[in-house]
């Protein structure tokens, strides 16, 4: 019977799994033989796990990260030494100023130019954008937009379209940390945005 206290539920199977030891659950005739015997214990862990969870609530609330993705586009770039550019636009809808830390790429069909991760984050200020910045704190209400540069290999240029209509480029990973909360590691798969059509 797996733990029912749900903050290690399944860990032990995984970790016995990872370790190469094969692990199987009662059969279905068993097992409600197996959850009656540890009613007791069951209901301990439950209890555990709903106690800590209340206490975490009332210690603070989780963040709520409120960004909205407005627009995706890919953009050859004018500057010679980032040739090939993906372009994310956001919105901070959640209720407190939103940090946004230095993010990676993960690689699913295109990979990046060189051996590092270049990327710039702007602002939304005074009806322009702010000068590029590699973190950036997003006010509640603003607008934000991050480039990174993408594999500008002519095979990679030629194929990054299709792949990108099917959210097949890799994923954006940005670590986000509303004001004094836990940070949180956003993961997003460029795609075009379509608003309206249900998809």
């Amino acid at each position: 019977m797996l733990d029912p206290d749900q903050r290690i539920c399944g860990r032990g199977v995984l970790a016995l799994r990872r370790a190469g030891i094969h692990v199987d659950l009662f059969p279905p005739e068993y097992m409600a033989q197996v959850e009656d015997q540890n009613r007791e214990f069951s209901k301990d862990r439950v209890a555990a796990y709903e106690g800590a969870s209340m206490k975490s609530v009332a210690a603070g609330a989780p963040p709520v990260i409120g960004l909205t993705l407005e627009k995706v586009e890919l953009e050859p770039a004018p500057q010679w030494h980032w040739k090939f550019k993906c372009r994310m636009y956001w919105r901070n809808d959640g209720e407190q100023p939103l940090h946004l830390g230095m993010p990676r790429w993960i690689p699913a069909g295109i990979g990046l130019q060189g051996n590092a991760f270049a990327h710039r984050y702007q602002l939304w200020e005074n009806n322009k954008w702010s000068t590029e910045t590699l973190e950036t704190v997003v006010a509640k209400d603003q607008q934000c937009r991050i480039w990174f540069g993408l594999d500008s290999d002519p095979k990679s240029i030629e194929i990054a379209t299709t792949l990108f209509e099917k959210a097949g480029l890799g994923i954006l990973a940005v670590p986000a940390t509303e004001t004094g909360k836990t940070m949180v590691d956003l993961r997003i798969r460029p795609r075009p945005v379509t608003f309206g059509s249900g998809t």
